[in-house]
């Protein structure tokens, strides 16, 4: 970065060399600014704006929505125990071992939180929702292939009903049972940062 073009530097090199006489062939006018700019390659590669941190109980509830099921597949083998299985059909059933699984880890308050209409979009509840923390987290079983459209569009209703939470910082979308999608890599690249009606949120799209 220069004050100055580069036409300046030029002119001037060129105009001294004249007064002393000399006739400058070899000297390349556009690397004359670089003797006396200032070099901001550095800065513009390693000093963007910095991530934001996320908070270590955060990251801690994503990885639980992440290893969930792992957790279930013990549960459902207790045969030599003598015991029922905890089987997992749909919603309900993941909600309420993800719902044991996190109040294992977080000492904040884990619970439902009512949301309010928006639009056309019926009112609903988060399926678990940490107040302290900012976290909303939407629960989708899938049942088969079909479901991926289902899912987007219930995605972007989800997206206009939660930013009405006041405490919302992440949305984490748990997609369980998602290997049975036709793409699940594709509802994946959703995660991304979003500000809406003036409120930014990450959202956090867990494949489980």
């Amino acid at each position: 970065h220069t004050s100055q073009p580069q036409q300046v530097f030029a002119a001037r090199h060129y105009a001294e060399m004249q007064r002393s006489g000399i006739a400058d062939f070899a000297t390349n006018p556009l690397l004359l600014p670089f003797a006396a700019g200032e070099d901001a390659t550095f800065d513009l590669l390693f000093s963007g704006k910095a991530e934001e941190k996320v908070e270590p109980e955060v990251d801690i509830v994503e990885r639980v929505c992440q290893r969930l099921p792992q957790v279930a597949r013990i549960l459902a083998n207790r045969s030599r125990k003598g015991k029922p299985p905890f089987e997992i059909v749909d919603e309900y059933d993941v909600q309420d071992l993800l719902h044991s699984a996190i109040r294992a880890y977080v000492k904040y308050s884990v619970q439902e939180d009512p949301l309010p209409k928006v639009a056309a979009v019926k009112s609903g509840r988060a399926d678990i929702s940490i107040e302290e923390l900012g976290i909303l987290i939407e629960v989708k079983f899938v049942h088969g292939p079909e479901d991926q459209k289902r899912i987007f569009e219930e995605f972007s209703q989800d997206l206009l009903l939660y930013p009405q939470w006041s405490h919302l910082k992440t949305l984490i979308y748990l997609i369980y049972n998602a290997a049975d999608l036709r793409d699940p890599e594709a509802l994946q690249k959703l995660s991304a940062e979003h500000e809406i009606g003036g409120r930014r949120f990450r959202v956090k799209i867990v494949l489980a």
